[in-house]
């Protein structure tokens, strides 16, 4: 009773057809007999699905030359391949900013907050000129905010303090 629909057999009922599992008269719930073992190399049996073992190491095939020497090698630097972007860095000019910012708030802020503009327009510019390869914009950006107040502050202070000084009620004399 076979099917022969489509080039495929079905087996008989009770034939696995071909070879089959080992059978046994073990009751139920008892291992299996064991396949026979011969030591192979490096300590392996043969395998259980009559593959050969394997050979000392890869060669080249039967009928094949040594291959080709490796090519010349590529024109560009090595890691800049498609789909790679290159490593980004934190722009040092941008970190200066916003230092000079914060300490000019503490001291010499006269000094020290249009030295804080400067230098993070400056990182700004080189931000915007690497192509992505630098980074810190938000620290240029605070490092110029914080220069900024920080020198408004001492004019506004540095004009109180001439005007209180030239009045002549003032305790400033």
């Amino acid at each position: 009773m076979s099917d022969t629909t489509g080039g495929w057999t079905s087996p008989e009922p009770g034939n696995l057809g071909g070879e089959g599992p080992p059978t046994s008269d073990a009751p139920f719930g008892t291992a299996p007999p064991a396949y026979p073992q011969t030591p192979g190399p490096y300590g392996a049996g043969p395998s259980p699905y009559g593959a050969p073992p394997p050979g000392p190491g890869y060669g080249p095939g039967p009928g094949y030359g040594p291959g080709y020497p490796p090519g010349p090698g590529y024109a560009h630097a090595p890691g800049y391949g498609y789909g790679y972007r290159p490593p980004t860095r934190v722009e040092s000019g941008a970190t200066t900013s916003l230092v000079l910012g914060i300490v000019g708030i503490l001291i010499c802020g006269i000094f020290l907050g249009p030295a804080a503009i400067i230098e993070g327009r400056k990182a700004r510019r080189r931000i915007r000129d690497s192509q992505g390869t630098l980074t810190g914009e938000g620290q240029a950006l605070a490092g110029i905010i914080l220069g900024s107040l920080v020198t408004l502050a001492n004019i506004a202070g540095l004009i109180l303090f001439i005007v209180a000084s030239s009045n002549p009620k003032s305790r400033l004399r």
